[in-house]
């Protein structure tokens, strides 16, 4: 039979007001000795005596959960971060209640029904932040711990991510070193920080060159592979149009190199295609395996975890903001081969 609280303070003949604020490491503001305390702590140990973890969240009035917003299960990516907040809670000894809308328009739904389940924080990645304002402005009132993902509305919130800037620099470095000096971007959706960021990193790296951006050379592909064939489709009909093409994420990418085969070009020869982020599944199992930057997914998703917890259980963060460096995996789309 377990041992209980009240057996422990009948045993070190103390009250069980006082075992409970040993175990709760209050003993030195209750006026309560070292020596009182260390004579609880050898009962507890001889004992094996365990506190009632349920008992001791309901007087404090947490849950042991944090809800998890991601945008969707469409790429391996989300996947991974969703695992890896998973194991990191499990770890801490808390567990991940998840909410992935499938459209933009309804992230701030999903919100609102995991502040409903009275989570101890939340790990957020919105896609779109204007129509998330009168959500995320509410649970900051009540003070629910907030750590995002990417995409984090205000400077001063807790957010974990990728380098996105020194990622995207990766990518163009690549293409400037294999030659190509006439470099564009297919770019995610305006308003989306990590776009944003991919998109300043390609344009510094291109000024860090003294290389050109013409006009053109931009697109929007809203991180879809149809939108980004048709964005591809107009840049090779440009006059002087790109020899190699750097893409916001994997998904452009494709469409990319669809456009291109479309337009009776070859790819790696006529246009160097490099992409971010994803590194889904069937990239390297395409007939022109794609080259890309892989992100640290499961890292990310441990730091966001340990930060938003470390925020639920009063622990100082020192560092609010943490961005991650990514990794260039070459494959063939490129043009150059490990």
């Amino acid at each position: 039979m377990a041992v209980t609280m009240q057996q422990v303070a009948e045993l070190a003949g103390t009250s069980r007001a006082t075992v409970s604020d040993v175990l709760r490491d209050r003993w030195r503001q209750k006026g309560i000795s070292e020596h009182t305390c260390r004579r609880i702590l050898d009962v507890v140990a001889r004992t094996n005596y365990r506190p009632n973890r349920l008992a001791c969240d309901l007087v404090r009035r947490r849950t042991r959960v944090i809800g998890v917003q991601v945008p969707s299960f469409l790429y391996d990516y989300c996947a991974s971060i969703v695992r890896g907040l998973d194991a990191a809670a499990r770890r801490l000894g808390y567990h991940v209640l998840l909410a992935a809308p499938t459209a933009w328009q309804n992230e701030a739904e999903e919100l609102a029904r995991l502040y409903e389940h009275q989570v101890d924080g939340l790990v957020l990645n919105p896609q779109v932040l204007p129509h998330m304002e009168k959500i995320i402005n509410h649970l900051r009132s009540e003070n629910v711990p907030m750590v995002f993902m990417g995409n984090p509305p205000r400077e001063d919130d807790f957010m974990v991510t990728d380098d996105n800037v020194g990622q995207a620099a990766m990518a163009v470095e690549h293409l400037v070193r294999l030659g190509h000096t006439r470099i564009a971007h297919i770019a995610g959706p305006d308003g989306h920080l990590n776009a944003a960021d991919r998109r300043n990193g390609y344009l510094q790296t291109l000024k860090h060159h003294n290389l050109p951006c013409p006009e053109g050379y931009i697109e929007v592909g809203n991180h879809s592979t149809d939108q980004a064939y048709v964005a591809m489709s107009i840049m090779l009909r440009l006059p002087s149009p790109p020899t190699a093409v750097y893409c916001g994420n994997d998904a452009m990418a494709l469409g990319a190199i669809k456009a291109a085969e479309q337009a009776g070009l070859a790819v790696p020869r006529d246009l160097a295609v490099v992409g971010h982020g994803d590194d889904i599944p069937f990239s390297w199992f395409t007939r022109i395996p794609l080259t890309t930057i892989r992100q640290p997914a499961e890292t990310n998703a441990e730091r966001a975890m340990k930060m938003v917890i470390d925020l639920a259980e009063g622990r100082p963060v020192p560092q609010r903001r943490i961005a991650l460096p990514g990794e260039l995996i070459v494959r063939n789309s490129c043009g150059a081969k490990k």
